[in-house]
């Protein structure tokens, strides 16, 4: 029995779920590269639940009527600690991130490394998801925000 003629069939089918996975996932990969290392298991549209499973040491800050806020102690890479934003309607996406440093050097460090020079007005960043939303960053004090432009979230676009 000849075998060589399912090593084509093989191939062709790993290299097709191949595919499938990047493409399913690509387009998160690509606006995690705007996520500091402690957050880069994270995408904006991923889920409370499933943000909870990465992240078990959330706690919950407050609860509004258009969204929920999580809270979590990091401690490392500058970063102090960071809140999350959630919207409120089921499934409860991540849709910004509101990170705190230990000063404004090393959030500017970060920002620079992550995100580039600034590319709207002096201080802000807007950048392209790659899944059919904007990307708005900017500084406040120790903090750097990185807020997604989603749908039916508080930062849509108008």
């Amino acid at each position: 029995m000849n075998r060589f003629p399912l090593f084509p069939l093989l191939l062709i089918a790993l290299l097709s779920l191949t595919a499938c996975q990047l493409w399913r996932g690509g387009s998160r990969v690509y606006h995690q590269r705007y996520f500091p290392g402690p957050f880069t298991d994270l995408h904006f549209q991923m889920p409370l639940a499933e943000a909870l499973r990465h992240h078990p040491d959330m706690q919950v800050s407050s609860e509004e009527s258009f969204r929920i806020i999580y809270t979590e102690e990091i401690g490392r890479e500058g970063i102090q600690s960071v809140a999350y934003y959630f919207d409120s309607d089921a499934p409860r996406i991540l849709y910004e991130l509101v990170i705190l440093y230990q000063d404004a050097a090393s959030r500017d460090a970060a920002a620079a490394r992550l995100l580039g020079p600034p590319n709207h007005e002096e201080d802000e960043w807007m950048l392209d998801s790659q899944d059919g939303y904007r990307i708005n960053a900017w500084t406040y004090q120790n903090k750097l925000i990185l807020a997604g432009k989603i749908a039916g979230t508080e930062w849509e676009e108008e």
